[in-house]
């Protein structure tokens, strides 16, 4: 029962992570910048989820 908006986001977080591991100049806190962005992410499709089946 994924959405196809799932899937896409999961995709984005996948490429995001190669872009990551690709720049090895990357600081820390641009790191954890891309991580409060992922978790910002996986709050907004847990929202849209519990949308979805409401």
């Amino acid at each position: 029962m994924r959405s196809p908006q799932a899937h896409e986001v999961k995709a984005q977080i996948t490429a995001f992570l190669a872009k990551v591991k690709t720049d090895n100049g990357a600081t820390v806190i641009r790191h954890n910048r891309g991580i409060e962005r992922m978790a910002q992410m996986t709050k907004a499709i847990r929202e849209a989820r519990s949308h979805a089946a409401a």
